[in-house]
Parts: structure tokens; C-alpha cells; sequence
């Protein structure tokens, strides 16, 4: 059995009572940018240290909300082919639909396979 660490990968300062409805749109007012590089890096630590648990790691994306802010999944992705040694990684979502030209999506997901070929645990996806 296969065990996915994952996380929503949340902007937590966003939530302030004064703010309206974040889940669909997140001013970028309501980000401070070093504040989003910390979160950025403390996701990437905890990815890392999933892969040395032994578990596998799945990320997924969404646009402008504060429950996750990541809003394209193949960056995180490509960052995590090269770092981790053991993990399969899974991309939810990943909507092509979105994207101009999906040869282009099937190009960005082979080099992502590439830079992670041990054991065939290349970046796998689901949508």
C-alpha cells in the first residue's frame, strides 16, 4: 500500500476576520511576499522530510485562493524530482483545460519523469 503526504498548502495569514470569502478569490494584498517565500520553503522541508519518512507526496494546485497556494503544481513538482530519493510523486489536479497547448503539458510532465527516474517513481498524474 502506497501512503501520500499532501497538503492544501494554505496561506494561513490570509484569514483574518476582517477579510471576506478567501476560498475562491485571495487579493494579493493579503499576501506578503516573504511571508509566501516562507511558506513556500517550509512546504518544500516538509515534503523533503515525507520522502526521508518513507511516504509518498502528492501535490495539487489552485488559482488565487488562500486554502492553497500553489497555482501551478509542475514547479513544485520538478523542485521535488530532484531533491527527493525515494517518494512517487502525484500531481491532483492538474487541469489541462487551463492550459493553451497540452503537448505542452505532456512535455513539462515527461522532463518532470526524467529528472526523477529511479525505481520508474517518475511524477504521476491524476486528474
Amino acid at each position: 500500500m502506497r501512503i501520500y503526504h499532501f497538503s492544501e498548502q494554505p496561506c494561513p495569514d490570509a484569514w483574518a476576520p476582517e477579510h471576506k470569502s478567501l476560498r475562491v478569490i485571495l487579493p494579493s494584498r493579503n499576501c506578503d511576499p516573504r511571508v509566501m517565500a516562507e511558506n513556500y520553503h517550509h512546504r518544500l522541508d516538509e515534503w523533503m522530510l515525507a520522502d526521508e519518512l518513507g511516504l509518498d507526496i502528492m501535490i495539487n494546485e489552485h488559482h488565487a485562493t488562500a486554502t492553497c497556494c500553489c497555482p501551478v503544481a509542475a514547479v513544485p513538482l520538478a523542485i521535488l524530482a530532484r531533491q527527493t530519493k525515494r517518494a512517487r510523486l502525484l500531481t491532483l489536479g492538474y487541469p489541462i483545460a487551463n492550459r493553451l497547448d497540452p503537448v505542452r503539458v505532456a512535455e513539462e510532465f515527461a522532463m518532470i519523469d526524467v529528472r526523477a527516474p529511479r525505481d520508474g517513481r517518475g511524477a504521476r498524474r491524476a486528474l
